[in-house]
């Protein structure tokens, strides 16, 4: 127990706080009252050290090590989301169980204490005399595995459920990380590490992606190729777009075009987009009239031979 749990006050106890718990833990347990002489004992030396400043300086800091253990590991996890979700923005939710140390009294917020097997050393030393020399053997405290922290007396671990809230923007990458500090398990040892939600962007299977540009791979038919049609497709955002390409133009497999600000958004506060390259996988039919070919080749000319 810490000399301000002794007192019945916080860390943050003011110096006014610790004279006026003083008082009145000493006129309830003193001796002449009928009081233990060791309580009386334990509160008079609590108050020596906290009603000196230098001195209650040194034992806060002291006691930093135990208030404040190293921090837990931090769990990650991955959480596939699909690029129309990543396109508008999302909000994601989970309910994550951890571990917290709950502390009945409400007053006393004392979570951890100097382990009493080891004295808060996390080790012990035994010095073995043998044939005239003397060996020191340490070993590490097996009940607070070498940390010198147990949980408090009152204190224990119980399993919490929280609700976590993401807010994905409209944009977001896949790799991006969200971290909730000190979400994850407590224990007598750790601090709450923290929590990190991975995005994962799903496999689509009409767009590809590269930071802000969009690729449409969109199958036409050779006399779509031919002839500078409409291109008509859904977008991310379940909005149809209709897009005339430029008459004379033939569309072949290497063919690409650029739609400038139809791509993924780049700013969620200022509208601005990336673009989309719309690439084309033209389909050839498998067999073709003999006398539409005939025609065909007195309207484009015969270019079999190389020019």
């Amino acid at each position: 127990m810490s000399l301000y749990s002794q007192l019945g006050l916080s860390h943050d106890a003011s110096d006014s706080d610790i004279r006026k718990a003083y008082r009145k833990k000493a006129l309830v347990n003193h001796p002449d009252r009928g009081g233990s002489t060791e309580k009386f004992r334990e509160i008079q030396s609590a108050y020596d050290v906290l009603s000196d400043a230098p001195k209650k300086r040194m034992y806060d800091i002291s006691m930093q090590r135990i208030f404040r253990p190293p921090v837990g590991p931090t769990v990650k996890r991955n959480v596939d989301v699909t690029l129309e979700r990543l396109y508008v923005g999302t909000v994601l939710k989970f309910n994550i169980v951890r571990r917290r140390i709950i502390v009945p009294d409400a007053n006393n917020n004392v979570k951890r204490s100097p382990c009493n097997a080891c004295d808060g050393r996390g080790s012990s030393v035994q010095t073995i005399r043998m044939a005239g020399r003397i060996i020191q053997h340490t070993t590490i405290c097996s009940a607070c595995r070498r940390s010198g922290i147990t949980l408090a007396p009152d204190a224990r671990i119980e399993k919490k459920t929280k609700t976590i809230t993401v807010k994905v923007p409209p944009g977001t990458r896949g790799g991006t990380e969200f971290t909730f500090q000190g979400e994850s398990d407590e224990d007598a040892h750790h601090a709450p590490g923290d929590v990190v939600i991975i995005i994962r962007q799903s496999k689509h299977d009409k767009f590809g992606r590269s930071g802000s540009t969009l690729t449409l791979h969109h199958e036409i038919s050779l006399w779509d190729a031919l002839t500078s049609p409409e291109i008509r497709f859904v977008h991310l955002n379940n909005t149809e777009v209709v897009h005339q390409v430029e008459p004379g133009t033939i569309l072949s497999p290497d063919t690409v075009i650029v739609l400038e600000n139809m791509g993924m958004p780049t700013s969620s506060e200022k509208h601005t987009f990336g673009r989309m390259e719309i690439r084309f996988d033209v389909k050839y039919p498998k067999t073709i009239d003999p006398a539409f070919q005939t025609s065909l080749k007195k309207i484009i000319g015969d270019n079999t031979q190389a020019s």
